[in-house]
């Protein structure tokens, strides 16, 4: 915490041992040498994705924001409502996560979310991977990948 100029200390203040369970280290002069992540996860391994709906916020939601900043708000909701853990071959093209919608969710607009290394208060930090459109046709339902945010950088991607 910052002190300003000139201000004592009416006792003396605390240093933090600990932080986010790990002890402190001293630091150390810096080798220069890159030091690349590994990841632990064996490339076969289930990934666990997370299908959230996107919404029209109600007009009571709405209401709830003060007056003056109702003009900024984004009149969408996103809510949480499906969770599968899937092989990764499953969702490795277009076709295959078009697919796994038809089969699994029902008509509206998902976010279709993963998981990524980085950490929040959680300790997990949830990150949309693609949008998907589903819409109602007389053959059936039909699935469409609108946009792809994210799984281009998996090991599993195969694109054309």
């Amino acid at each position: 915490m910052t002190r300003t100029k000139g201000a004592k200390d009416l006792k003396k203040r605390k240093k933090r041992k600990l932080y986010a369970g790990k002890p402190i280290k001293k630091k150390r002069k810096k080798s220069g040498k890159y030091v690349p992540y590994i990841s632990k996860r064996d490339k076969q391994s289930k990934i666990k994705l997370w299908f959230w709906t996107e919404e029209k916020m109600s007009k009571e939601g709405y209401k709830r924001f003060p007056k003056d900043v109702r003009q900024f708000v984004r009149k969408i909701v996103y809510k949480p409502k499906l969770r599968i853990d899937i092989s990764p071959e499953d969702i490795s093209t277009k076709e295959k996560v078009e697919a796994l919608a038809v089969e699994h969710l029902w008509e509206g607009t998902w976010l279709m979310k993963g998981f990524s290394h980085g950490k929040n208060k959680f300790h997990v930090k949830n990150v949309t991977l693609c949008k998907i459109k589903i819409t109602d046709h007389p053959e059936g339902l039909r699935a469409k990948l609108v946009e792809n945010k994210r799984l281009f950088r998996y090991w599993f991607w195969r694109s054309k």
